[in-house]
């Protein structure tokens, strides 16, 4: 925690340009409820309120609009909460992406029963900066799609390897439509299916399958 402090005297240009550009660290310590720069400084400041640390507690100086202390302890305390949040925050997006693969996992898991092998295949659909884009070129409208990984054909349904199931127009965007997500771990997975067209054929394939 923070405490501000005020300058008994004229202040020190070097003083404040130490502190406003952190040219070095300022330290000192309570003394006497006031807090005495240590060598060669030697000059004092004085609390804001009643002073907070005991005599002998070893504070940093800062500046911001006013000088202000801190006991060491405290920063100790701070980075190790900090640290502790950043560690909190970690492990909580790694849940996040594990739970993230599991979901998709079972929501492709029908679709794998297909009499093909196939990946996640992207295609965009390109809208520039407008109300219906996502802010980097393209539209929302843009969905994952199954992506053949081997030549099928079935009656009239005839696809190629790396063509997407609902049609086999990839759009003049495409470069390279694969699409993969990785775990924590490092293990590539395909992303969910969410073109309804590519379900829909799906569906209707694995329902004459059944």
């Amino acid at each position: 925690m923070r405490h501000t402090l005020h300058h008994r005297g004229i202040i020190s240009p070097n003083l404040v340009n130490a502190l406003r550009f952190g040219r070095e660290d300022v330290t000192g310590k309570v003394k006497d409820g006031v807090v005495v720069l240590d060598p060669p400084r030697n000059e004092t400041l004085t609390f804001d309120a009643p002073c907070p640390y005991p005599d002998g507690t070893s504070v940093a100086l800062g500046m911001g609009r006013n000088f202000y202390c801190e006991s060491h302890a405290d920063i100790q305390a701070a980075e190790a909460a900090r640290i502790a949040r950043m560690e909190a925050q970690k492990q909580a997006d790694i849940d996040a992406s594990w739970e993230r693969y599991r979901r998709i996992e079972e929501a492709n898991k029908p679709l794998r029963a297909l009499p093909f092998s196939w990946v996640s295949g992207f295609r965009p659909v390109l809208s520039g900066l407008r109300p219906n884009s996502m802010c980097n070129g393209l539209n929302v409208a843009s969905v994952m799609h199954i992506e053949l990984a081997e030549e099928f054909t079935r009656g009239r349904l005839v696809r190629s390897e790396g063509d997407f199931l609902c049609s086999r127009d990839k759009g003049k965007a495409w470069v390279d439509s694969v699409c993969k997500s990785s775990t924590p771990d490092g293990k590539q997975y395909d992303y969910e299916i969410t073109c309804k067209a590519c379900l829909k054929r799906a569906r209707n394939m694995l329902e004459k399958l059944a």
